[in-house]
Order: structure tokens, then C-alpha cells, then sequence
């Protein structure tokens, strides 16, 4: 009975060690805004996200965000991004940091030519190819 008895306190203990290791270990808290750095305006739905998990948010109308880290990624930089211009990467250094304000720079990219052609093609040729893929396209020939 003795053994039982000290086996639970010893259980009890590791238990309590558990918890009490694992509450000091905080989430972080990022939140500020996102602007665009020629015209000062906010980037509506930017996009602030912990670079390579899917833990992230996107801004609001005025461009603010707020982000909770979890522990396991407390090291991890901070991406903010958005379509058009270039990502921006950080890293958090406190538990909470408020009214950070990013600017993002435009990103212009040069796409190359796109050329679109149309094939004219007639009723009658495609309900002739239609009929000559019912091989191809069907394992039995339909009735």
C-alpha cells in the first residue's frame, strides 16, 4: 500500500511540474498595421502569417492585425505580405508588441507576352470528334 501510495505522489509530482512548466511558457501577441509605403495608405487583407506553419491573419479594413503566437513557434520570423509588393520579415522580441507599423514596398513584375488564339470550329466537327472519342472516353459503346 505504501508503494502504491508513494508511486501516486511521485506521479502527482511530474504531473504538477507539467502544468506549471508548460504556464510559463506565454503565447506572444503581435498587432499593428500594414501601409503601403509610397502612399502611407492601409493594405486591406494583408496577409501577417509565422513564416512556414499556417498560424496567421489578415488585416482589417484600416490595415490592423493582431496575432497570437503559440509557444512552439516563438522563435519563428513573422511574414507580411501582399499581392504586388515585397514581403517583409521579422522577428518578435517581446512578449507583446503593439501599434507596429509596416510599410510594404510595391513590387512591380514584367510579365512576359501571352498569346491567345481561337480555333474555329463548326457544329458538325464537334459532333463528329464527339463521335470518334466514344472509344477513348467510354469502356462500352452507349445504346
Amino acid at each position: 500500500m505504501r508503494r502504491i501510495l508513494l508511486k501516486l505522489v511521485i506521479l502527482l509530482d511530474l504531473l504538477l511540474i507539467v502544468v506549471f512548466s508548460s504556464s510559463a511558457q506565454e503565447a506572444k501577441r503581435l498587432s499593428g498595421t500594414v501601409y503601403d509605403a509610397d502612399n502611407q495608405l492601409p493594405l486591406v487583407n494583408a496577409t501577417v502569417v509565422i513564416d512556414s506553419t499556417s498560424v496567421g491573419v489578415a488585416s482589417n479594413s484600416e490595415g490592423e492585425f493582431e496575432l497570437h503566437i503559440p509557444p512552439e513557434h516563438s522563435g519563428k520570423p513573422i511574414k507580411i505580405s501582399y499581392i504586388g509588393y515585397k514581403p517583409v520579415y521579422f522577428s518578435v522580441t517581446e512578449s507583446v508588441m503593439t501599434g507596429v507599423r509596416i510599410y510594404l514596398e510595391p513590387f512591380d513584375v514584367v510579365l512576359g507576352e501571352v498569346l491567345v488564339k481561337s480555333k474555329r470550329l463548326n457544329a458538325w466537327d464537334i459532333v463528329n470528334k464527339a463521335i470518334w472519342a466514344i472509344s477513348e472516353n467510354y469502356e462500352i459503346k452507349p445504346n
